[in-house]
């Protein structure tokens, strides 16, 4: 089996992992306390300035600038000591930008709260309310924006293989292949897949454009040749004696260590452990969706759509019109979908291609696909060929987060063959769901996105829709995967 060199960073292969490893994180770690620093103090003197040298607000009695500046001081050191605990100047490799905005805001907060406390009870400061705020806000908006900006860099740099980490990965299976994929299609989270490594000799080499290394049997000299940086453990259905073997002959020094769960068998249930008589039992759940949940849900689901419906009304109004301007037929496509415990119901879409589309039977819709009108291409790269299910949300046949609804001929060829797959029918069908943020929409595998259905069916919150709205309207803006 051929082995494949594959290009690191900017460090040569002759330096010491744990000393690239140290370099890269010394210098991120710099930079951003620097940042942080200037953003820090930048805010204090500019809502000081705001707040007792301009004209736009009373003043009784000003604060001298020592004593604001030195609540500045003591909140940027426990800045410091706050997003050092919460990893925030690791720069996350996988983590969604609106949860970093969220860590990074949570952060900012609780900061504040402990420079305040020290600067009252330690510094014996009495602190201007109004001028503190300011300086919060203001350092809020700084710090976030040099933040983002110095992900967008990073990401910028990872893309071009600069502090890559080099991944080898155990296990060449669907699992090992997934996680590759999903390597591969965001380099700007920096792993680097150099390989596989697989007990199976009869697999082809390179699978999916990357290369098998060897068999477990030449794990540490496949380390060493590679200079890896991780290793991901993607073995299914494997014992943990095997795992832990694996494990312990993956030297220390430099190379973390990951196992990445079976994404076809990993059960998604949520579970709690009780205790009868000091026996621990372990109660697997079975869906979120209950109760109070479920009142919650429909009601965010009606203020949603009667807003679309309403505030974009003009903006439907002129899609119509184009769409019976530009190609004959209807405006309005309706087509029988599965929903809610198997009921079934017409999902209404603006139409985008031609009436005889479906002459030869259904299909999927294609990358480039000929069947289109040039009117529907647009509408669909912008998913607003989808804004006409707003009507099936008010109406209650859809949810605006949730699996997304399948053709009945569809679902009956499912069924048979995806194990758990009707368990998605359990919830609401949704106009973007989990599967679709995370890239699996169209022609793509049904044995993953049901994994991934499930898993919202099983562990859904209120949290969790917000999060898919707003990376749904992120994808729609950025992602050119729509078609």
């Amino acid at each position: 089996m051929a082995e494949v060199l594959a290009p690191v960073d900017t460090l040569p292969l002759s330096t010491p992992r744990a000393s690239r490893r140290a370099w890269r994180t010394v210098t991120a770690v710099m930079m951003l306390l620097v940042l942080d620093a200037v953003s820090e103090f930048a805010a204090f003197i500019l809502a000081y300035n705001l707040r007792f040298s301009s004209r736009w607000f009373e003043v009784i009695t000003i604060t001298p600038e020592w004593q604001f500046l030195s609540i500045g001081v003591a909140t940027f050191l426990c800045l410091a000591a706050t997003f050092s605990v919460m990893d925030l100047y690791l720069l996350p490799r996988g983590l969604a930008t609106v949860e970093y905005i969220g860590k990074l805001a949570g952060g900012a907060t609780l900061a504040l709260s402990f420079g305040v406390t020290i600067a009252t009870l330690f510094l014996k400061i009495e602190v201007p309310h109004l001028a503190t705020v300011m300086a919060w806000a203001i350092a809020l908006v700084i710090i976030t924006s040099e933040r983002l900006l110095a992900r967008r860099v990073m990401h910028a740099l990872r893309r071009r293989g600069v502090a890559a980490l080099r991944v080898v990965i155990i296990g060449a299976g669907l699992t090992g292949q997934a996680v590759a994929e999903r390597m591969k299609a965001n380099p700007k989270y920096g792993y680097l897949p150099v390989g596989f490594l697989d007990d199976d000799t009869q697999l082809p080499s390179p699978i999916n454009g990357i290369p098998l290394l060897g068999t477990t049997n030449d794990l540490e000299r496949i380390l060493a040749l590679q200079q890896a940086d991780e290793v991901l453990i993607a073995l299914p259905a494997t014992s943990h004696e095997r795992i832990l073997e694996i494990i312990t002959r993956i030297p220390s020094e430099g190379i973390d260590v990951k196992v990445a769960p079976d994404v076809l068998q990993l059960m998604t249930s949520p579970v709690t452990v009780d205790a009868l008589a000091g026996v621990p039992l372990i109660t697997v759940k079975h869906g979120a969706l209950r109760g109070w949940n479920r009142i919650v849900k429909r009601v965010m689901d009606i203020l949603i759509s009667l807003w679309v419906l309403i505030f974009l009304s003009p903006l439907m109004l002129c899609i119509a019109l184009l769409v019976k301007i530009t190609s004959p037929g209807p405006v309005f496509y309706a087509q029988e979908r599965v929903g809610y415990n198997g009921y079934r119901f017409n999902i209404i879409k603006f139409r985008t291609m031609r009436t005889d589309a479906e002459a030869s039977g259904p299909g999927w819709t294609r990358f480039d696909d000929e069947r289109r009108t040039w009117l529907g291409a647009i509408l669909r790269r912008y998913s607003l060929d989808e804004l006409p299910q707003f009507i099936n949300i008010l109406l209650g046949d859809m949810s605006v987060v949730g699996p997304r609804p399948e053709r009945p001929v569809y679902v009956e060829q499912f069924r048979q063959h995806i194990s758990r797959y009707m368990e998605r029918h359990n919830e609401k069908c949704g106009l973007t769901g989990w599967a679709q943020v995370n890239g699996l929409r169209g022609d793509t595998s049904i044995e993953e996105r049901t994994h991934y259905d499930l898993y919202y069916v099983d562990n859904w919150s209120l949290m969790l829709d917000l999060r898919i709205i707003a990376f749904t309207l992120l994808r729609v803006l950025r992602d050119d995967s729509a078609y």
